[in-house]
Parts: structure tokens; C-alpha cells; sequence
């Protein structure tokens, strides 16, 4: 029913202009942005923003990073950005560490990046939480520091980020910060790839297939045995569903589930 009712009110808006009586002006703002009416959506979503809505000001950020119905601007987003982040939207912060990760608005700066980052990354987003980890792989005027490094990947791990889990999977493949461990490794792309989309996934399973080329049939065996229990012992990790309930039923032939 839900999908219907958008599309009614986004015809209400293109044929009659009227406006949404029982969605609030975010709403609003979203559902002309699906309808391509971007010059409307972007008044409103300024008018929230200058109000001190954060989502509004999220939103407005996104917009001019990606180029959505404006113009590019990443001085825009910086702006639009900075003013979420300061009310501690975490999505922002992130945002913003990217921006001067990639010196996108602003002056390239890794420290300030890894701040942003660590400041998503304490409210719990595993997204910013490898950022940080991956900065601690050394960068500019941040010192190399993998065994914090691997702090970071494990945090985000435990929330299922399949980044993460392929960071997690390279340095036991290199032994940077741990023992290297091909059995280590191929856990942790095994892992990655059950988690990863797209482009992600492949590449986790191509360096899964790398590692087993080192190993023994009895190590990959208790390779998928670890991941499969880490799995089920990690709570957030197993909100993505159970991609290895065909692995527990099938005693043995582990390959069926990929």
C-alpha cells in the first residue's frame, strides 16, 4: 500500500501542485526530489536547514557532493555538511571525512579526516569505524599503526561491514599487526564476501581463492568451519540474515553455498 500512496501524492504534486497535508516538509522535500521537482525540493530543504534541521542540511550535502539536481559543488557540501555535523549527525561526520580525506571543498588533510572519521566512528558507525582503521595503515601525518588498525576493522566487523572484513582477511594474509595466518585470512574473506555486494563480494572472493591456493583442503575446511561459528556468535553481524544455514545443513559440502 505504501508504494501506491507515494506515487499518488507525487502525481498530486506534478498535476495540481498541492501541497502533502499529512507528510512533514522533509517528506515532502523527498518525494519531489523522486519526482525530479528539484527546484522546489531544494527551497524547502534550505529553508529546514537554515532552521537547524540536520537532515535537511544531510540531505542538501548529498545533493551538491553528488551533483543531484544541482550544479557539483563541494564547498556547498562542505558547508551543508559541516552544519549536520556539528549537531553530531554521524552520516555527516562521516561525509565530511571523506571531503578531507580526498581534498574535496576543502585543503586535503588526513588528520582532520581521521577526526571525523573517529567521531562517527564512537557513535557506532561501521562505515567510519574502518576509515579509521584504514587511515591508521598509514597516511601522511598519521604514524602506521596496525595493531590499532586492526582495533578499528574489528569493531566494524562485529557490525558486519564487509570493508572490514577484507582488511581483516589482508593482514593476516601479510601478517601487518598479527601472526600471518592463512587460515586467519581466508576467514576473513570468507566472511567478507558473505557480506560484501557487487563488486565488494568479488573482490572478497578473489582473494579468498588466492589464500586457498596456499593452504591445505583440511585448512579451508576449518577456515569455513571458524567463519561460519564466528557468524553465529556475532549478534549485529548475523542481522544480514544466515547466508551459511545451507552450510550447517549439508555436513560437508561447504562449497554448495557459494
Amino acid at each position: 500500500m505504501r508504494r501506491p500512496m507515494i506515487l499518488l501524492c507525487v502525481i498530486a504534486i506534478l498535476v495540481f501542485g498541492v501541497r502533502i497535508v499529512n507528510a512533514d516538509q522533509f517528506t515532502e522535500a523527498l518525494i519531489r526530489i523522486s519526482a525530479r521537482d528539484y527546484t522546489r525540493a531544494i527551497d524547502i530543504l534550505i529553508s529546514l536547514a537554515n532552521q537547524g534541521n540536520a537532515k535537511a542540511q544531510l540531505k542538501l550535502g548529498r545533493m551538491y557532493s553528488e551533483g543531484k539536481g544541482v550544479s557539483r559543488n563541494h564547498f556547498e557540501a562542505v558547508k551543508w555538511f559541516r552544519r549536520a555535523a556539528d549537531q553530531g549527525n554521524s552520516e555527516a561526520e562521516f561525509a565530511l571525512g571523506v571531503l578531507y580525506a580526498e581534498g574535496l571543498g576543502v585543503t586535503e588533510d588526513h588528520v582532520l579526516a581521521l577526526q571525523w572519521f573517529r567521531r562517527a566512528a564512537e557513535k557506532g558507525a561501521p562505515h567510519a569505524q574502518n576509515a579509521v582503521g584504514e587511515l591508521y595503515l598509514g597516511y601522511q601525518d598519521i604514524p602506521q599503526d596496525y595493531v590499532e588498525a586492526i582495533t578499528w576493522f574489528m569493531r566494524a566487523a562485529r557490525l558486519g561491514d564487509a570493508a572490514a572484513l577484507y582488511n581483516l582477511g589482508v593482514r593476516y594474509a601479510f601478517g601487518q599487526g598479527v601472526r600471518q595466518d592463512n587460515i586467519e585470512a581466508y576467514r576473513w574473506f570468507d566472511l567478507s564476501a558473505t557480506a560484501g555486494l557487487e563488486r565488494a563480494h568479488d573482490k572478497a572472493v578473489r582473494a579468498r581463492t588466492a589464500i586457498s591456493e596456499r593452504m591445505m583442503p583440511g585448512q579451508i575446511e576449518e577456515a569455513k568451519r571458524s567463519a561460519r561459528e564466528w557468524f553465529q556468535q556475532n549478534a549485529s553481524f548475523s542481522q544480514l540474515g544466515n547466508p551459511y544455514q545451507k552450510l550447517l545443513s549439508t555436513r560437508g559440502r561447504h562449497h554448495d553455498a557459494y
